[in-house]
């Protein structure tokens, strides 16, 4: 395989570092670009060479192009040597590459197919042509391509008949190469050239995606011509023709196209009655709004969920009573489409509709009920009116719509019923107030509030703040939580703790250590510990950072078990300081083996080659277990240091 081409991954530092040379070192752009060729003249190792390729793709001129030229056959250089000439704006290089068709072989041949395509050249569309009976496989398709790039009138005299070979093993790629002529005819306003094309590949046995692309295109652009075609695609008892119509429909969109879908609708299959349904909703015309209502009444469930569907984009507060009909079907696909829809719905009225209907029957209650929160309705009275009812899952909607709805200055009674409720309903309103909370526009200040309100509260319920309080976040919630911590009240620690634990954003680590000082008790001080190791183990804080509280944790710890996880944590950042850490504990009593592991494992990740060694060494040293003295001996042999 060629070195350039396996260390690909690998080159893009070193070109870096190459450029900049260059660059400092050229006192103009054509002292580097002779700095260029001259490397590329001389006996310089490959991998030079190579990043002189890719710097003249970026500042090569019309002198570097014999000198490029030469490595065109190479094995190694020749793509690098042919991005370098693509990107000089010189008729030389098209010359040049259209010589190279007659002399170039095998996968050279092909990258300069492709790099003629790629420079649109259309002086070459003829000696592209020639190759093109005797070619198959890779260049054929090389080819092909070219041809559809270059997308000349030229190119697409040549690809047209190739369409009407029966004998033709490759017609889609063939079909392919001429679409991308018409698409290139279309933008150029060429439609008749562009149209001749389209109509080639539809007439021509392609695949049903090429078929359908075709027909597409030529619809979009024959304005009121095309809506015969589009006509004999919703007319085609073919399904794939029928789809290529919905799709023309909706890309031009007309009040008599729109009317002849919702007229086919009463006689169309469940599944055309789908299809349209869906096209109906997408172009948006409410005028159709009386064939969809029908629609709704179908017998097939699948029909009946499409146009429940649709009237969310086309209905309006007329449609109300009937999607809260439909929300309450045995069918899930029904009754899901009802409930998005009642959601969804944009008629004018639609909100005070449902505050109406409300006030005026109890039917749907639940369901109007969560509509409030869902709309983001702004009804609190409704709300905490149905807080009172007996009904419990009327009193679960009102939670739910309350915690989406209720504004900062209106929190507190949602605090209370936190207090008082129990159960299931405590959980709601639990989850009502958190989502309350994460709402606030002024966080810290809602944070204070709901935290005085918590204070008077028994100690089991005082717990219940710090959860939501982790998930508001902010330095607010976090002083609080700090102070629940330090409470002496165990309940309250025990809570308070927790949360830090979990807490979401790395501003909590500060915080720990000196907690993790002060803490007397030794489960709530394990906790705390457990909780700084983790923001230097998961959060993506600087390395220096996290190796300096890495050590500030390892000073803390005083059981094995958490000495051994930050250890562990050091994998998270490898380096060579982390390396270092680990290889300070390598005789610590019982923290041999882990010490070992993870120096080993974090070896890799340097790149301080002695600094390697003298590790492997200090583990080979410290009498380490057999399976990490193999290990270390191994590392020592790649590094060229023995199995001493």
């Amino acid at each position: 395989m060629p070195l350039l081409k396996t260390c690909r991954g690998r080159i893009y530092p070193c070109i870096l570092g190459v450029c900049v040379v260059f660059a400092m070192g050229a006192t103009s752009q054509a002292d580097e670009v002779a700095e260029l060729c001259a490397i590329l003249q001389s006996d310089a190792p490959l991998h030079d060479r190579g990043v002189a390729c890719q710097r003249l793709a970026v500042v090569g001129s019309t002198e570097s192009i014999p000198i490029l030229a030469t490595w065109l056959g190479d094995a190694e250089l020749s793509h690098l040597a042919r991005a370098a000439l693509e990107a000089i704006p010189s008729p030389q290089v098209d010359s040049l590459f259209r010589q190279q068709l007659s002399t170039a072989s095998g996968d050279q041949l092909i990258g300069i197919i492709d790099s003629i395509g790629n420079r649109r050249d259309a002086a070459a569309v003829e000696s592209l042509a020639e190759l093109l009976p005797q070619s198959s496989g890779a260049r054929q398709a090389a080819l092909l391509s070219a041809l559809g790039t270059i997308a000349s009138l030229e190119s697409a005299e040549i690809l047209l008949p190739q369409l009407k070979n029966p004998a033709n093993p490759d017609v889609n790629a063939v079909a392919d190469a001429a679409l991308r002529c018409a698409d290139r005819f279309a933008a150029e306003g060429k439609t008749a050239e562009a149209l001749q094309v389209y109509d080639a590949v539809r007439t021509a046995p392609v695949s049903p995606t090429l078929l359908a692309a075709a027909t597409l295109s030529t619809i979009r652009i024959s304005g009121s011509k095309g809506w015969a075609l589009l006509n004999d695609q919703l007319a085609s008892s073919n399904d794939d023709q029928f789809a290529v119509g919905l799709q023309a429909a909706r890309r031009v969109p007309a009040r008599d196209v729109v009317g002849k879908l919702a007229g086919a609708l009463p006689n169309a299959t469940p599944g055309r009655a789908v299809m349209l349904l869906d096209a109906l909703s997408d172009l948006g015309d409410t005028s159709v709004l009386p064939a969809v209502r029908d629609a709704v009444g179908s017998e097939n469930a699948f029909v009946k969920a499409a146009a429940i569907s649709a009237l969310g984009k086309l209905g309006d507060a007329a449609d109300l009573e009937l999607l809260l009909a439909a929300s309450g079907s045995d069918n899930a696909a029904v009754a899901s489409a009802a409930l998005k829809s009642l959601v969804e719905l944009q008629g004018e009225g639609v909100d005070q509709a449902i505050l109406s209907t409300l006030q005026h029957t109890t039917a749907y209650q639940e369901t109007l009920i969560r509509l409030i929160g869902a709309r983001r309705i702004k009804a609190l009275p409704v709300l905490w009116a149905a807080m009172k009812t007996s009904e419990m899952p009327v009193r679960m909607a009102a939670l739910d719509s309350l915690g989406r709805t209720i504004p900062d200055a209106d929190i507190l009674p949602l605090v209370d019923v936190v207090l008082t409720t129990t159960g299931e309903e405590h959980a709601a309103a639990i989850a009502a107030l958190t989502s309350a909370c994460r709402r606030a526009s002024d966080p810290d200040e809602t944070v204070r509030q709901i935290s005085a309100r918590f204070a008077a509260a028994p100690l089991d319920l005082q717990r219940v703040r710090f959860e939501i309080l982790k998930t508001i976040g902010g330095e607010e919630a976090l002083k609080q939580v700090i102070r629940g911590a330090m409470d002496p009240e165990e309940p309250i620690q025990d809570a308070a703790t927790r949360a830090l634990g979990e807490w979401p954003t790395p501003d909590v680590g500060p915080q720990l250590l000196p907690l993790c000082h002060s803490l007397q008790t030794p489960k709530f001080k394990i906790r705390a510990l457990r909780a700084y190791i983790r923001v230097f183990k998961q959060f993506g804080l600087p390395s220096e950072e996290r190796l300096q509280m890495a050590r500030d944790a390892f000073a803390l710890a005083t059981r094995p078990e958490d000495k051994v996880l930050i250890l562990h944590s050091l994998l998270s950042f490898q380096n060579l300081e982390s390396l270092q850490f680990a290889l300070e504990h390598i005789k610590d009593p019982g923290l041999e083996a882990t010490a070992a592991q993870v120096a080993i494992y974090i070896s890799d990740q340097v790149s301080d080659k002695k600094a390697v060694i003298d590790a492997m060494r200090a583990i080979l040293d410290s009498g380490a277990e057999e399976t990490y003295a193999k290990q270390a001996r191994d590392i020592l042999a790649k590094n060229g240091a023995g199995g001493q």
